[in-house]
């Protein structure tokens, strides 16, 4: 019975981390949340361990009920940890397919904006894509330590700081994440010159470049990057919202791709 039970774990562990699962919880974990909005958690420990891989306990109980809560929702939202471990009522926002940001009545208030330092931010992308180079520059501008993306798949991307700001040269980490950011438009721009191809195959080239160039940011500011998402989600079309195409820019695209598949 013992060779069975272990043979069982071992299955339910290679099918865990296929799905992008770092361990299994064979009884339920309690988490609940204080009046004051400070998580709290009793965690059995009757955990599998799945091996230290390098996704081994990416997220805390608070973290992983946040996302849990918004990783399925059709536009994007975020929330908000600060570094004392408390969820941030104080910080609002409006969101879009596309996008998430602060509501303009946060958005100029000193004493919410300083609530982000050293905080950790986690919302979702309904599209299933990374981080963006957008998502970089917010997190160097408002000082955020921990930046997730997570999809409704169970998919995360995740960009974390785990030096003190003291101890880099923030100026250059705000400047680098804005030039990144600018470079990520001129590749969309690139992208949506090359004609014959969906917007699918273009979202997944620009995720491939961005997951180079996120590794190469990571390692020049001795950041973290994890990312587990490799293309968006083949249900959903994507548009044309990002990389901007006119009508005849998409007509043309389309008798391209029709033309192809009469030949395939």
């Amino acid at each position: 019975m013992n060779k069975l039970g272990l043979k069982f774990i071992e299955q339910c562990s290679n099918i865990a981390k296929t799905c992008g699962k770092t361990d299994l919880l064979s009884k339920p974990a309690i988490t609940a949340v204080t009046e004051e909005g400070k998580y709290t958690a009793s965690l059995t420990e009757d955990i599998v361990q799945l091996g230290q891989t390098k996704f081994q306990k990416l997220f805390s109980a608070p973290e992983t009920d946040l996302i849990n809560q918004i990783k399925g929702g059709q536009i994007e939202n975020a929330k908000v940890i600060d570094k004392n471990g408390n969820l941030a009522n104080n910080i609002k926002f409006i969101g879009d397919k596309y996008s998430v940001r602060i509501s303009p009545e946060c958005a100029f208030n000193d004493g919410v904006i300083d609530t982000f330092i050293d905080s950790t931010y986690i919302h979702n992308h309904p599209l299933n894509a990374p981080l963006s180079s957008n998502d970089l520059y917010q997190m160097a501008i408002l000082k955020i330590k921990k930046m997730v993306a997570c999809t409704a798949d169970g998919g995360y991307s995740i960009m974390q700081r785990n030096k003190p700001i003291s101890e880099m040269d923030y100026n250059a980490f705000i400047k680098a994440a804005e030039s990144l950011n600018s470079e990520e438009i001129r590749q969309m721009k690139a992208l949506s010159k090359i004609r014959g191809i969906t917007d699918l195959q273009r979202m997944e080239m620009l995720n491939q470049w961005r997951y180079e160039r996120f590794n190469a940011f990571a390692d020049e500011f001795g950041l973290e990057f994890q990312n587990n998402i490799n293309t968006i989600n083949n249900k959903i079309n994507p548009d044309c919202n990002i990389f901007s195409l006119n009508p005849i820019q998409r007509l043309v695209d389309n008798i391209i791709i029709k033309y192809r598949k009469i030949f395939d």
